[in-house]
């Protein structure tokens, strides 16, 4: 069942970007099998790959199958099936990119492209309203509710579109991250074409929001939000805490008003690439808060 494979419950990438098991399962059966094929192995492939260095060779050749697979089948436009290939292709190339075997980053050179067309797919497919944000005066009992005919899925369709605009978001930073690092290996090559210089400057120009400016974008950093493990969780969090909207990369009202409790994992991913860890752990410790242990990055 796609509620076994999919990428948020089977992956510690869930945390940052993933879905409830429940709310894939509802979604039921439609994503291409090569989809599925290579979401389902992830798990066994990324802890194979992070375990056992002397597997690693064997895990970048399951990998470069899946990829192979994923890139064959065609593209859908139903918006989970686009996630779902959104999210394989960030972690395969995730791996590919800081891995030092040179035909990993060849490969992961070779499918950026591909991620950038998946990418361009899911924006034009995959609508990322804020459902309950244009709702106004929504009675928390409404959320609670169980869904009906009559009742939206609150809950749902808010996992959904905040795991959308994560995905969104951390796209973008891994392509940045792919041109800066091919930005360093170029001005090392001093064969470098002064015409691919200019290229590959031109593609570095920061906007210091990853280019996702548009008036449309932004994500929760709310860890009561996307933690929430009930419906009545989820309506109370949305009731009585901060709901803090991160636009243009602006972190500055949160900084000012909020409480380490506040923030997962993805949270914490992006205030470290912000502010550095050792910032951050002093920003949680002037709070009277613990210091946020788990990994900071993906």
């Amino acid at each position: 069942r796609q509620a076994t494979v999919y990428i948020g419950h089977v992956l510690p990438a869930a945390d940052y970007i993933g879905c409830a098991p429940e709310c894939a399962s509802d979604h039921g059966a439609g994503e291409s099998d090569a989809v599925v094929s290579s979401i389902a192995l992830q798990k066994w492939v990324a802890e194979g790959y992070a375990g056992n260095a002397t597997n690693s060779k064997t895990v970048l050749s399951i990998i470069e199958n899946r990829v192979a697979e994923l890139l064959a089948a065609d593209q859908s436009s139903d918006a989970w099936d686009c996630l779902a290939r959104l999210q394989a292709l960030i972690l395969h190339q995730t791996i590919r990119i800081f891995d030092d075997d040179a035909s990993a980053l060849v490969a992961a050179e070779v499918t950026m492209p591909a991620l950038r067309t998946t990418l361009t797919h899911f924006v034009e497919n995959v609508s990322l309203e804020d459902t309950l944000l244009c709702i106004s005066g929504l009675p928390i009992n409404r959320l609670i509710e169980d869904p009906s005919a009559s009742s939206p899925d609150y809950w749902h369709n808010w996992i959904f579109e905040e795991s959308a605009r994560r995905t969104l978001f951390l796209s973008y930073l891994l392509i940045r991250i792919w041109e800066v690092s091919q930005h360093m290996n170029n001005q090392q090559n001093i064969q470098t074409a002064k015409s691919q210089r200019t290229v590959e400057k031109k593609q570095l120009t920061c906007d210091g929001r990853l280019g996702l400016s548009n008036s449309w974008w932004y994500w929760y950093l709310s860890a009561h939000l996307w933690e929430a493990p009930t419906r009545y969780d989820f309506a109370l969090a949305y009731a009585e805490k901060n709901r803090f909207v991160i636009k243009d990369l602006d972190f500055s009202e949160f900084l000012a008003l909020g409480q380490p409790e506040d923030v997962d994992l993805l949270g914490k991913m992006a205030l470290s690439a912000l502010m550095g860890n050792e910032a951050l752990q002093e920003w949680c410790f002037e709070r009277g808060g613990e210091t946020l242990t788990g990994p900071a990055s993906l």
